[in-house]
């Protein structure tokens, strides 16, 4: 970790740095057409790589308006509210008809993983990070994301929206699974 900042911003390194392991497996995404389900955490960390390595566009889906909102913040071209607007249609406006290259499943619902599959164009690839896995070097793709963070590439702790005292931990934790308060990424400080 570098001598500057706070860690608690520095941690934030390590949940994009899985996502850019899934990222440098879907080859370079320059030019195509990225459909993004999922915008919490892990699901912006997909935004903020896919945008930075030049996907032409990054669409992403979530039926809550502040990660819509922040999803802007993290390089989104394209944002769908599944409950207000119909997805496919949205998704093949914006494609031209063609349905997006690369689909994330990064919701974490049966649903929006079989939603994923239906709006993929056949042929391209898929990730599906929901699932757990073993592979890879992940201290490596961690080192290389606290790397890009460094140099300014992008920055995980933007996905922070909350600091909270150890005192406080049971109500974050209620406040994330009830999404309340924008709530996105939680840091806890156990000195306080």
């Amino acid at each position: 970790m570098p001598e500057y900042g706070g860690l608690d911003e520095w941690v934030l390194c390590q949940p994009p740095g899985t996502v850019l392991y899934s990222c440098r497996q879907i080859g370079s995404p320059l030019q195509q057409n990225i459909l993004i389900f999922g915008q919490g955490s892990i699901g912006l960390s997909f935004t903020m790589i896919l945008s930075r390595m030049g996907a032409r566009n990054v669409i992403v889906v979530d039926p809550l308006e502040y990660r819509l909102e922040k999803s802007k913040q993290m390089g989104s071209t394209h944002r769908i509210n599944p409950d207000t607007q119909d997805v496919h249609e949205a998704v093949m406006e914006i494609t031209k008809g063609r349905g997006p290259d690369v689909c994330v499943e990064a919701a974490g619902y049966p649903d929006s993983l079989n939603e994923c599959f239906r709006h993929v164009r056949q042929f391209a690839p898929r990730i599906t990070p929901t699932t757990g896995a073993r592979s890879g070097d992940p201290i490596s793709q961690i080192q290389d994301m606290v790397d890009l963070r460094a140099r300014g590439w992008a920055d995980p702790a933007e996905l922070i929206t909350h600091r909270v005292g150890f005192s406080e931990v049971q109500n974050a934790y209620d406040m994330y699974e009830q999404r309340l308060d924008g709530i996105i990424k939680v840091v806890m400080d156990i000195n306080s």
